[in-house]
């Protein structure tokens, strides 16, 4: 298991996490970074998870892949014939679907991690 989130290829790091304080049980963390330059293709996000129990603070790469219907695709500026106006005037850019997309996954995550942390602790009080 890892004790760091990966920064060299394949990867690339965006940034750290950041716990939106809240009265829900289920947490909720807030990633902002840059949409970093990229070859053009198809991409997963990846979530380094640290489990601070653990001796040595490893951690783990947690990814949903599923048909890749949830990937990230770069196209090239070639593939582009402009930025999309909407009404406002202004465009319709790739960052804020990347980060919807963000969002989403990190809210998935933040649930599993509360679920699981529930199953352990209950599954220690039943020793």
């Amino acid at each position: 298991m890892p004790k760091a989130p990966p920064r060299s290829r394949p990867y690339t790091y965006l940034g750290r996490a950041k716990l939106v304080p809240s009265s829900n049980p289920v947490k909720t963390y807030r990633l902002r970074f840059r949409v970093p330059r990229v070859k053009p293709g198809s991409y997963v996000f990846v979530v380094f998870n640290r489990d601070l129990r653990s001796p040595g603070k490893r951690g783990a790469l947690v990814a949903y892949t599923r048909d890749n219907v949830d990937r990230l695709r770069v196209i090239s500026k070639a593939d582009v014939a402009g930025p999309r106006r909407n009404d406002s005037g202004s465009s319709d850019s790739f960052p804020w679907a990347l980060a919807s997309v963000v969002v989403a996954l990190l809210t998935l995550g933040g649930t599993v991690l509360a679920r699981r942390r529930r199953r352990d602790s209950s599954e220690r009080t039943d020793r």
